[in-house]
């Protein structure tokens, strides 16, 4: 994973310098802020945004949660899901939302993992 996402920094920090009007890193500063430097402020960006993506995913698995079973149980789960940070452990919470027939099996599967993360 580690090596993906500098992979995803260097292209986005080359593709900047060539200056194409469609380029997605175009307009990233050569400097940012506090004189970070142009691959800090992508990586830092990118990480932003896989935690958004985290969240979001955590909300939708809290959401589904109330829809199959109450709202009451989505909040036990959103309580649990906070400490997940792992897309692997998220997905599995998923599939016990669909798997499971009672909110007790589904709560009981989620704190199984929450315990992994």
């Amino acid at each position: 994973a580690h090596e993906d996402r500098r992979a995803i920094v260097t292209k986005a920090v080359c593709r900047s310098k060539c200056g194409r009007a469609g380029c997605p890193a175009r307009g990233i500063p050569r400097r940012a802020a506090g004189g970070t430097s142009e691959a800090v402020w992508v990586a830092q960006w990118f990480q932003q945004g896989i935690e958004r993506g985290r969240s979001e995913e955590r909300a939708l698995l809290s959401r589904l949660a109330a829809r199959k079973f109450d709202a009451e149980t989505a909040e036990r789960l959103s309580g649990l899901l906070d400490g997940i940070t792992d897309a692997e452990r998220l997905a599995e919470v998923g599939e016990s939302i669909i798997e499971c027939e009672t909110s007790a099996g589904l709560l009981s599967r989620a704190e199984r993992v929450s315990r992994c993360a």
